[in-house]
């Protein structure tokens, strides 16, 4: 049976309609990107962490680091780590399973930073980036991405059980009008060592393109009903 919707007098498949709501994701995850930092197991590509974004998990360990899309698609974008600092891995009380894989690994650097991590090759759009520097023993971490208009963020404390904003992640906006690079800048609080754990990029869909895809999808039907 064929369901259908009524639109101005014009009678528009249901199927279309959910073929542009589907399409609109697809468009959206070829620039979005979950990063694992360290050398201990990554998270699994159920796990969504603070974003909901499941997807492959992307594994940096230093240089210059191509990203795959979060279905595991080969991009244009990459990584570009500093040149001060390593890998490591740390057992933080109470963190298990895919948790515990994302946060008990980490880029780390003595108390030296502010560090620059570059993601290169962006589309224009709009994003949201979430970074992950969890400093179990107290607010010891900071991460600031320049344009954002969140600005500096601190973070660190007690594991809490889940994923807390100010606690275990940083979250800031940033919307490109053309391709451009973007610094993450990660550094430590009153002469702590830092570590970096993670990071997940997230493309978010503009209105102005489901409004364009759906009315372009209308104007399509209203020429083969005439």
């Amino acid at each position: 049976m064929t369901v259908e919707a009524r639109r101005g007098g014009i009678v528009v498949p249901m199927l279309l309609v959910v073929g542009i709501l589907i399409a609109v994701p697809t468009v959206t995850h070829a620039q979005s990107f979950n990063v694992d930092f360290g050398v201990g197991p990554s998270p699994s590509a159920a796990y969504g962490a603070a974003a909901g974004q499941a997807g492959v998990w992307n594994v940096a360990v230093g240089g210059v680091v191509p990203l795959l899309d979060l279905v595991g698609g080969s991009t244009s974008v990459s990584l570009l780590y500093p040149d001060a600092g390593w890998e490591s891995v740390f057992d933080y009380g109470g963190t298990t399973g895919d948790d515990e894989f994302l946060l008990d690994d980490f880029f780390t650097w003595p108390p030296t930073g502010p560090l620059p991590f570059v993601v290169r090759g962006l589309a224009p759009g709009a994003y949201e980036f979430f970074s992950y520097s969890f400093a179990p023993n107290g607010a010891n971490s900071w991460v600031d991405v320049p344009g954002s208009p969140e600005g500096f963020q601190l973070l660190g404390g007690a594991w809490p059980g889940s994923h807390q904003l100010g606690l275990t992640y940083a979250l800031h906006t940033l919307t490109l009008v053309e391709p451009a690079d973007v610094t993450i800048n990660v550094g430590v609080w009153n002469g702590a060592w830092g570590g970096f754990n993670g990071l997940q990029i997230v493309r978010v869909p503009e209105p102005s393109a489901l409004v364009l895809l759906v009315g372009g999808a209308l104007g399509l039907v209203s020429r083969r009903r005439a």
